[in-house]
């Protein structure tokens, strides 16, 4: 029996169903098999997959544990003993195998999809909503609601401040918060309140407020300046001023600002601040603190202020200490209108939501939890769910936030609490995560409240005598030893450790110990000067050529470009060795902080070079050119008066226009409307008239996503917006599509409504990029969790201030504004600096979680300032401690710590590309048949002899053919199709044949063949029964039995006789038959003498249609010449 190594080991104690546990997993420890081996385990000890709850923290997580699950309980139904055995053994179920075992596991599969509710593996969000819908009366919530995105909400928040601010004592409510909005957008405002209406939503007095800053509600702030300040300061001031004027600038500036005091009020208390107090810190006195004897020049205190300095620097030294009590005041004003108007809005939210049947996503979490504490329903909810639920399993504990965990606490109370009604089942909760992965704290993550959490629940499993095992997974199955030693040097480092989350007691050990790895750190990049003179036309916060951001964007293109034409080499995991092989675009995943600057440079530098690279990971659906072609298409639609979206649609990939067709239209133009013009030369514009006016002849019954798909598949839309804008062009159709369909469901469908709808939202797509593409991968550390690279590069690892960019901070008692520094209450100081600590903590978090991404080679890069806290100089330090040596770069000499050989995969083996492991059969090898050489055909065409009288119509060679081409494949095409559509399936055909582009005009080509189609005389040839373009292949006599090959253009097969008839576009035309040239008459002697070797016995006759004249001629016995058919005697 093969024994199991470390790393399976503590696989396997993790996945044991016995008891609880918490499991600490490392990056890359395989904590994903090991939830899907518990989930296993518990279905072969015969618990009932509805019993089994699992909780993931996104959609694909939970589907890729569903798969991988499935995936393995089908294989199981479908092995042999021996290789079931194998298959559970590495379960650990080694000692409890026999038949019985075996009966079990293959009908597992079967019991986990046919049983009602089946596996519940699903988000928080998830369960919340199917427990909601469960008991939707005792939640208070409609019984069919439905769930809206954050856009449909801020369309809501928008519609309900409209109804605000129309409402005349509400508006009230919503001027007095606008007063403190000067900096503040009121959307990112009421996306604040919705996030943190637990804490607004309860009522708060003006008295409950004001006592949270020491003040009393009763004293208004002219009653407290009164108190504190009186006539006789007044006169200090103004001997102040008087003195200031005989100063310098300064001086006279500040005795100016003097001058508008004229009574003790709040101008008078800011004015001086602002001249008595400094703004500035050292290290001698803190920050506004009293400037005493230095309120004015030396000059003007000896000479005019000596005898007053005393009173001046006691005044000084009041309106220092007043300062706070100011700032609390002007604090809790702003506080009570931001109360005042939260409720009023929240009010307005919550009853929208109910009368529409809509619960936003955090509504699901807030109103689970208030069904499950509720004193009155809560143990009968619990009762009820108590038979249902036995084991319950985390995923992503890190990131689950308080509220959640308040969640999961009422479900599983019964796990520990004692004798009951189902004590004697073995009842678990399994919770894996990683503390130094928690990364989202903007989404509620709390690893402060994790660790009390994990205390709380080992606590109670305790006192139940069902203790919680608490185990670790230190082996990590992706990444080097190289990459890992170097990640627990960076959390050795005492900069590394705000607070306790990185703080790491086990080491992390790489399962792959012979895997060579690379760590490299190229020299940082300046800041570059702006450039002095600039392009007037340019858009102001472009970049230059010369800014650091595009230099180093360009650099890393360059070093990808390099890595993958010089064939270099990285090393490959193979079951416990490796192997080397090429390196791919597939192999590169670029991680930033943010999609600034430089994540839009990466993406454009590599593009610009060819690389294969799968674009942005995230897509603002507005800013896609794919998006605002079709836009203005409907907002033309709309409004055919508009002028700018129908040159827009006219130049875009829709149509094709360029500058000069566009100019033409629109230049001396006798109609106003650019719609009109196009109207009046339908004739020329042809195509685009009859498409846009059979759109807007469509507008009044179609619906916005009817009208979508319509130009996307009817008028070929898709295809020419991404053969011109690329792949990503479709995730941005395909999202606007999927948004018409939600507006549909929201509101009465209309062009004008979703045009409204569509533009005043921030629509956002996300996009699934995945390495199996082989394409190079750029997107943000937080859309990289969970992912793994062979190379990743890191190129944002300068300086970065850490900002609270909420708008509202919410402490334990109260909510208060973010204000600036300067005008902070020590409330919100003392807030504000536990929110920057615990942000540079996730800093630090972040930092690991893009260098484990990393399998065998992390490249990090920086462009712009550094300082001591950055990630550079952390990982400049990491490495020069880990004796890393010094290695030329792109942007100079900078450090490289390698381990392992990268030239072969083990020693005295040659390096190798990766293949297959399955050896190809010797009978695929031998050759089973003989390459004979292919006989040549001979073309009809091409017989000898001249087929045109002259050249005609000024036409090169090239052109005519081109024209030909087009006549033919219409007058192929067209006949299948109604008459009234051919206009509008011309250029449609042409252009899905590659026969658009190019002189001579298309529309020539058109017009020649419809003039055929439409002639009544020549109905009979294109009739559904006559034959097209058919291809025919025979053995002449007259060409020495040689084979001939050819494609006639229409057969018409009679019962006695057969028709050949050839299109002829020849511009010149021969008056008579006996005029026609020999070359043409060859050729149809040809297709004669083959279709009578293929129709033996029936009268065989020729004729040629003339397609520009529409004449067709009978070629007679006599005028065919089939002596000299033999090429060779030509």
């Amino acid at each position: 029996m093969k024994k199991h190594n470390m790393a399976t080991l503590a696989q396997i104690r993790a996945s044991n169903p016995d008891g609880s546990t918490w499991l600490s997993a490392n990056a890359g420890s395989g904590k994903t098999r090991v939830l899907t081996d518990r989930v296993a385990r518990l279905l072969l000890e015969g618990v009932s997959p509805e019993n089994i709850l699992c909780l993931t923290y996104t959609k694909a997580a939970a589907s890729e544990m569903q798969n991988r699950l499935f995936e393995r309980l089908g294989k199981w139904a479908m092995l042999d003993d021996r290789n079931l055995r194998n298959s559970l053994t590495k379960l650990g179920l080694e000692q409890r195998l026999n038949k019985q075992t075996f009966k079990q596991a293959r009908t597992l599969f079967a019991r986990a999809i046919e049983v009602p509710g089946s596996l519940k593996i699903q988000t928080i969000h998830s369960f919340c909503s199917s427990l909601l819908r469960r008991f939707p009366l005792e939640a208070g919530v409609s019984p069919n609601f439905t769930e809206i995105d954050e856009w449909t909400a801020q369309a809501l928040c928008t519609e309900i401040l409209e109804k605000i601010s129309t409402d005349e004592i509400e508006s009230i409510s919503l001027a007095n918060v606008s007063k403190f909005l000067s900096d503040v957008n009121l959307t990112d405002l009421l996306t604040d309140i919705l996030k943190n209406r637990t804490v607004l939503s309860k009522f708060k007095s003006h008295s409950e407020i004001c006592s949270e800053f020491g003040l009393n509600g009763n004293v208004s702030f002219e009653e407290c300046l009164n108190k504190h300040f009186d006539s006789k300061d007044l006169k200090v001031i103004k001997i102040l001023r008087e003195g200031m004027q005989n100063g310098g600038v300064r001086d006279k500036a500040a005795a100016k600002k003097l001058s508008n005091i004229k009574s003790i009020n709040l101008e008078f208390i800011k004015t001086l601040e602002d001249i008595l107090l400094y703004k500035g810190s050292t290290e001698k006195r803190p920050e506004y603190s009293a400037k005493t004897n230095s309120f004015a020049s030396k000059a003007v205190l000896n000479e005019f202020l000596n005898s007053s300095i005393e009173q001046i620097n006691k005044l000084a030294a009041r309106i220092e200490v007043f300062r706070q009590t100011r700032i609390s005041y002007e604090t809790s004003e702003k506080i009570c209108a931001l109360y005042d108007f939260s409720r009023i809005f929240l009010n307005h939210y919550t009853n929208e939501k109910l009368l529409r049947g809509w619960l936003d996503f955090d509504d699901l979490i807030l109103k689970t939890q208030k069904l499950l504490i509720d004193p009155t329903i809560a143990a009968w909810i619990l009762y009820r769910l108590d038979g249902g639920i036995d084991h319950i399993l985390i995923d992503e504990a890190q990131d689950t936030s308080p509220t959640q965990w308040r969640i999961i606490e009422k479900i599983s109370q019964e796990f520990y609490a004692g004798e009951g009604s189902r004590d004697k089942i073995n009842r678990t909760l399994f919770v894996v995560g990683d503390k130094k992965q928690s990364i989202y704290s903007f989404q509620g993550a709390d690893t402060f409240e994790l660790n009390r959490i994990q205390k709380k629940f080992k606590k109670r499993f305790d006192e139940a005598a069902k203790p919680l095992k608490e185990l670790s997974l230190q082996y990590s199955f992706r990444s080097s030893p190289t990459i890992l030693r170097f990640v627990d040097s960076i959390l050795e480092k005492p900069e590394s450790k705000n607070g306790s989350e990185l703080e790491s007691t086990e080491n992390h050990i790489s399962f792959y110990s012979k895997l060579p790895g690379r760590v490299d750190l190229w020299p940082s990049i300046e800041k570059a000067e702006q450039p002095k003179d600039t392009e007037w036309q340019s858009p102001v916060d472009m970049p230059g050529k010369e800014d650091e951001r595009v230099r180093l964007a360009c650099l890393i293109a360059d070093q990808i470009n390099t890595l993958i034409s010089s064939n270099s080499l990285i090393p490959e995991r193979t079951g416990n060795d490796y192997v080397m092989r090429k390196i791919s675009a597939g192999d590169f995943l670029i991680l930033v902080q943010r999609r600034s600057v430089l994540f839009h440079e990466i993406i454009k530098a590599c593009k610009k070079r060819g690389l294969p690279i799968s674009g942005a990971d995230r897509l603002k659906l507005m800013d896609e050119i794919a998006v605002k072609d079709l836009i203005a298409l409907l907002s033309f639609l709309s409004s055919p008066q508009d002028d700018l979206s129908l040159a827009t649609v006219l130049k875009s990939p829709l149509f094709s226009w360029s500058e000069r067709e566009l100019f033409d239209l629109a230049h001396d133009r006798e109609d106003r409307f650019l719609w009109e013009e196009l109207k009046k030369r339908s004739d020329i514009f042809t195509h685009e008239y009859l498409v846009l006016n059979n759109l807007l002849a469509s507008i009044d019954y179609l619906r916005p996503y009817e009208l979508l798909e319509k130009i996307l598949n009817q008028y070929n839309g898709r295809a020419n917006l991404i053969s011109r804008l690329g792949a990503e062009a479709e995730d941005a159709i395909d999202a606007l599509l999927s948004l018409s369909i939600d507006y549909e469901k929201q509101e009465t469908p209309s062009l004008t409504g979703f045009l409204s709808w569509v533009s005043t939202s921030g629509f956002e797509i996300k996009r699934q990029l995945t390495k199996q593409e082989n394409q190079i991968r750029v997107m943000t550390i937080h859309g990289a969790k969970g992912l793994e690279s062979p190379i990743v590069i890191l190129p944002e690892t300068q300086k970065r201030k850490v900002e609270l960019r909420d708008k509202i901070l919410v402490g334990e008692k109260i909510a208060v504004w973010n204000n600036k520094k300067s005008e902070a209450s020590r409330n919100e100081e003392e807030i504000k600096s536990k929110k920057i600590q615990a942000l540079e903590a996730e800093r630090s978090r972040l930092l690991y979680v893009a260098i484990t991404r990393a399998e065998t080679w992390f490249i990090a890069m920086s462009a712009g300032q550094l300082d001591d806290k950055c990630w550079y100089e952390k990982i400049k330090n990491s490495l020069q401690s880990s004796k890393a040596k010094k290695q030329i770069f792109p942007t100079g000499e900078g450090l490289r710590l390698e381990e392992g050989n990268w030239s072969f995969a083990i020693e005295g083996k040659e390096c190798r590309s990766k293949k297959s492991r399955n050896k190809l059969p010797d009978w695929i090898k031998k050759v089973s048949f003989e390459n004979k050489v292919q006989p040549k055909y001979l073309i009809p065409s091409d017989l000898g002899g001249s087929k045109t009288l002259s050249k005609g119509n000024g036409l090169s060679e090239e052109e005519a053919a081109l024209h030909g081409s087009r006549v033919h494949k219409l007058l192929e095409l067209l006949p299948k199709y109604s008459s009234q559509d051919w206009p509008e399936y011309s250029l449609k055909m042409l252009k899905a044949n590659r026969l658009f582009d190019g002189p001579p005009n298309v529309e020539n080509a058109i017009k020649e063949a419809l003039s055929v189609l439409t002639d009544p005389k020549f109905s009979y040839i294109f009739a559904k029964d006559v034959l097209s373009e058919v291809p025919f292949s025979a053995q002449l006599p007259n060409l020495k039995n040689q084979k001939i090959y050819g494609i006639i253009d229409r057969l018409i097969v009679g019962s006695n006789n057969v028709q050949i008839i050839d299109f002829k576009t020849n511009s010149t035309v021969p008056k008579t038959a006996n005029k026609i040239p020999l070359g043409i008459l060859r050729q149809m002697g040809a297709y004669k003498l083959a279709i009578e070797e293929i129709y033996p016995g029936k009268e065989v006759s020729c004729y040629i249609l003339w397609t520009a004249i529409k004449k067709i001629d009978h070629l007679e016995e006599d005028l065919l010449d089939y002596d000299n058919l033999d090429v060779s005697t030509s």
